[in-house]
């Protein structure tokens, strides 16, 4: 019988805490065989900087700027670019049997079917958005909303952005301009292409958990996260360096 996604309940814990929460649910999902769904939002703090998985740190990230403004600089365990997380920019996780929606092996069929639902979220909250590129959301030709996916053998992990009131004028003091970018983007700077929605998060969540059909609520799972942050995202080499790490190079 088809499951639904359950809501994790969560603290309000440090960006690195979100980020193991967020590969533990994906965990639970995998070792249950598809069983364990989950749907969450976050938000961080304050201001930080988060890089994919495979990223190299000098090419997307001004890290003597982070320093000196005091901005930390944290990996995921997903995919894509660099974006600044922290107050006014809302976080969706999404973890989904891949045994129960087989086409989402399919990553560009993936982004669809997730991004349409997120879409549907955001129009119900009277904020009317549209896809573009690979993974983003955009209000006319301003992105307004970043993704990124984990692809296991039985789960996803989907994650994004929403920029509801983000301080996104000063994005270009820590992040370079990316190395690689959607054709929409047209060489844009952070300033020019990357905006906020007018937004209720509180109705946006209400409205997210709808279209995922989300019917029950459920603790977070500490110690797999606590176990998590030791082995991994508490440790300097992981943010450093990622995959090398994670591959033992």
């Amino acid at each position: 019988m088809p499951s639904s996604p359950s809501f994790c309940l969560a603290p309000a814990l440090p960006c690195r805490w979100q980020l193991a929460l967020d590969e533990v649910l994906l965990e639970r999902c995998e070792a249950s065989r598809g069983t364990q769904q989950w749907v969450r939002t976050w938000e961080a703090a304050r201001p930080t900087v988060v890089v994919g998985r495979a990223a190299q740190l000098r090419d997307e990230v001004d890290q003597a700027a982070c320093r000196r403004d005091g901005i930390e600089v944290l990996r995921r365990c997903t995919g894509g670019g660099a974006v600044v997380l922290g107050p006014g920019c809302l976080v969706y996780s999404v973890v989904l049997s891949v045994v129960e929606h087989p086409f989402v092996r399919d990553l560009s069929a993936a982004h669809r079917w997730i991004l349409q639902r997120v879409s549907a979220a955001l129009g119900a909250s009277g904020a009317p958005v549209a896809h573009e590129g690979t993974s983003d959301l955009v209000q006319g030709d301003r992105k307004v909303s970043g993704n990124a996916m984990k692809l296991k053998r039985h789960a996803l992990l989907y994650h994004g952005t929403v920029l509801y009131d983000a301080p996104v004028t000063s994005y270009h003091r820590w992040l370079h301009h990316p190395p690689r970018e959607p054709e929409y983007r047209r060489g844009r700077a952070h300033a020019d292409f990357v905006a906020n929605l007018r937004l209720d998060r509180q109705r946006f969540t209400r409205e997210l958990f709808r279209v995922f059909a989300v019917d029950s609520e459920r603790p977070w799972p500490r110690k797999e996260v606590e176990q998590l942050v030791a082995a991994k995202y508490g440790r300097a080499s992981w943010h450093e360096e990622g995959r090398r790490m994670e591959n033992g190079k």
